[in-house]
């Protein structure tokens, strides 16, 4: 936690726990009712570990169990083969065009093109994805739906948005600002 100077000579306390529930954030605000003002701020991450953690957390069995049993049906969804690489489909430096992300997209028009329906929604001329989305390459051989997770491992949601030329032009402008550079941000466009 740290405190962030506002406007009017405020300070804000800002606080974040990082990412994926590993920590919880024990914050105390001690507040001034007259005045409807913060006088003091205290606050702890609290690690959330497991049992090799310095906070350990004993399993519950029975949630153990029933992870387990779920687990097994995900890993078998995971495994599924889906496709086959007979090259390695590997990612770039975030500022460049990379086959993974070219074949995220191939992959995102061919849905959008076997479900589309252009007399009632229009024309679809474009997909775009950002290279920040890809985390993972492909290897030759089978490609599994957990392969294809690895390479997007977030919601994924496609999402159709109807854009004027300009505002085109000028999303692919941001996304080629650091062209060539590993300091793109992740946006560079596919």
């Amino acid at each position: 936690m740290w405190l962030m100077p506002a406007a009017a000579a405020q300070v804000v306390p800002v606080a974040t726990a990082a990412w994926g529930s590993r920590y919880l954030g024990s914050l105390q605000l001690t507040m001034n009712i007259t005045s409807r003002r913060l006088v003091s701020v205290r606050g702890t991450p609290i690690l959330l570990g497991g049992i090799g953690s310095s906070n350990p957390v004993m399993p519950d069995p029975a949630m153990a169990a029933w992870v387990a049993e779920k687990g097994a049906a995900i890993n078998a969804f995971q495994t599924q083969v889906i496709g086959r690489a007979s090259v390695p489909i590997r990612r770039a430096p975030y500022g460049n065009e990379s086959a993974i992300g070219n074949l995220a997209t191939a992959a995102a028009a061919a849905y959008w093109r076997s479900t589309w329906e252009p007399q009632l929604n229009g024309p679809l001329y474009l997909v775009l994805q950002n290279s920040g989305g890809l985390r993972a390459d492909i290897a030759p051989g089978p490609i599994s739906v957990g392969d294809a997770f690895a390479v997007q491992p977030f919601g994924n949601l496609l999402a159709v948005k109807q854009f004027d030329g300009y505002q085109i032009y000028l999303a692919l402008e941001v996304g080629v600002s650091n062209l060539g550079t590993t300091n793109s941000g992740g946006r560079f466009p596919q």
